[in-house]
């Protein structure tokens, strides 16, 4: 008797680590935004998110553009149309992205960060991922 509750028990024990681990398989997969963030929680809406979307499309071209020309675009037009789309230059506020060059690193800020809740939406060569800074 008491080794089929033994049994019983290792089988169940069993049976839950499978589904844990299922579990974690299942969310390990999903996908991660990497998104470096500083200071108070943020409200995370369609337009943040659209923002960071632009973010990484714009590093993206930047590092195309210095992979081929060997040197930083001088400014963000100068990314269209071989690298990067006009339309995404262009923020969910209806403005162009700030693009700043300072001792060969670039910046790309979101010109309306305010408007979403935060001090500043942007993305440094230094950091590699698009930056909230709450």
């Amino acid at each position: 008797m008491k080794s089929t509750i033994l049994k019983g028990s290792i089988f169940a024990g069993v049976v839950g680590i499978l589904i844990f681990s299922i579990f974690n398989i299942k969310e390990s997969l999903k996908p991660v935004r990497y998104v470096w963030s500083l200071g108070r929680p943020y409200i995370y809406t369609p337009e943040i998110e659209e923002c960071l979307q632009d973010l990484w499309k714009i590093k993206e071209a930047i590092e195309k553009f210095k992979y081929t020309q060997h040197r930083l675009p001088q400014s963000l037009e100068e990314l269209v149309p071989q690298y990067i789309n006009e339309e995404y230059l262009i923020s969910p506020g209806g403005k162009k992205y700030t693009y700043i060059i300072k001792k060969n690193t670039y910046f790309v800020i979101y010109p309306d960060s305010k408007k979403l809740g935060v001090k500043l939406i942007g993305l440094t060569e230094s950091k590699g991922v698009p930056q909230i800074i709450s």
